[in-house]
């Protein structure tokens, strides 16, 4: 069989796809599997890993994001992309002729699925956020099958093709010990761990916060403290060496052993997870899945500024069972620009009020655990299987 995968832009549509051509690799060994991708995005960065490249054969096309003025230079060069994109993706349809298309979302799925009408492949789509995003509300329209992550989400496509399937980890979640994974890391196995982070791209917002508060944090000598800045960088930020320049302004020099750990992205998270007593972060659908199947209880901040809040009910099916706390960030205008803050007093009374009570940690964890589904990507083969057959 072969198997075409697509999607991308950001890593929560890339994992689970990753997630997706293991789990068919694993059950149809001989398969061929082609990922496809857009060059210059988090996926050509992914991707590199050797160990991917022995899974599948990759390509890279043209796309891009859909702009929010409809008539300015950024649409017509959107316009431009997919348009190429489509293009190239008729020649790969023609080239590798898939028996089946999977889809997991972002920008990245567009052209395949647009190029696809062309040829009628069977397809299928895996929706991870609770409110669907705009790449999947249209290519679901032309699908013959849809996953979804949360039970809520089912509600959002046609009822006759969709399926709850769950979200699909591409790790391991057990075999780790707590005492040993703080040791790996620099830390005293007894201290509590506090993990700050904001997905693979960062989040400005937690990083400042962290900068306002970690001082109070150093002071408590039985916390230690580790802090995904992100990657992202911009001609007017950088996640990471922006974060460092102000932590020199208040006299740290980026980590400090056995206190705190900073890197830009920790590629072996798992094990960071397993090392962790609570988690600050983002509300990205695999951030939200990977805390439940871990058992972390966490603090949730789901970014504002995207499009239908989605982050924040993300948090919330998390949030809802008793396994998060939610808090919203305020918007503030500066230069005619929207920005996110983090409230850093309330943040901090909030971390010191769940971090040193035993009963509300374990009461989270246990929670958390409720809404996670580990035979995620079975499931989802079982339903890529059940087109092709």
């Amino acid at each position: 069989m072969r198997y075409l995968i697509t999607g991308g832009g950001t890593g929560g549509h890339i994992y689970p796809a990753l997630a997706i051509a293991e789990s068919i690799k694993k059950n149809d060994p001989n398969c061929d599997i082609l990922y496809v991708g857009v060059k210059g995005k988090a996926e050509e960065n992914i991707l590199k890993d050797k160990v991917y490249i022995e899974i599948f054969e990759i390509k890279f096309i043209h796309s891009s994001g859909l702009p929010r003025r409809f008539i300015s230079v950024k649409f017509m060069k959107f316009l431009f992309s997919i348009i190429v994109g489509i293009f190239q993706g008729v020649g790969i349809l023609i080239r590798f002729k898939p028996d089946i298309i999977i889809g997991t979302g972002g920008y990245g799925a567009f052209p395949i699925f647009f190029a696809n009408i062309f040829f009628n492949k069977k397809s299928i789509i895996h929706e991870q956020n609770v409110c669907p995003g705009l790449a999947n509300k249209v290519i679901g329209r032309i699908s013959n099958k849809i996953g979804v992550s949360f039970k809520e989400t089912l509600k959002s496509f046609p009822k006759n093709k969709t399926v709850f399937v769950g979200y699909p980890l591409r790790w391991k979640t057990k075999g780790f010990n707590k005492e040993a994974s703080k040791i790996k890391f620099g830390f005293d196995p007894k201290n509590k761990i506090i993990f700050f982070f904001g997905g693979s791209q960062g989040s400005r917002s937690i990083n400042n916060a962290v900068f306002e508060f970690l001082n109070i944090l150093l002071e408590k000598k039985d916390i230690g403290i580790i802090h995904g800045t992100g990657r992202y960088i911009s001609s007017e930020y950088d996640a990471y060496l922006n974060t460092v320049s102000k932590l020199s302004e208040i006299g740290i020099e980026g980590s400090i052993p056995g206190r705190y750990l900073m890197e830009p992205y920790f590629t072996d998270v798992d094990e960071i997870y397993s090392a962790t007593d609570l988690v600050v972060a983002r509300s990205g659908a695999g951030t939200v899945i990977e805390l439940a199947a871990m058992g972390i209880p966490s603090i949730l901040i789901p970014k504002s500024l995207v499009p239908g809040n989605h982050q924040y009910y993300n948090a919330k099916s998390l949030a809802d069972v008793g396994g998060a706390v939610i808090i919203e960030e305020e918007i503030i205008t500066k230069d005619n620009k929207k920005f996110e803050s983090i409230n850093s007093r309330v943040l901090i009374e909030t971390i010191l009020d769940i971090i040193y009570d035993e009963a509300k940690l374990k009461k989270m964890s246990e929670s958390a655990k409720n809404i996670y589904i580990p035979d995620s990507a079975e499931r989802i083969c079982s339903e890529i299987f059940s087109l092709v057959e």
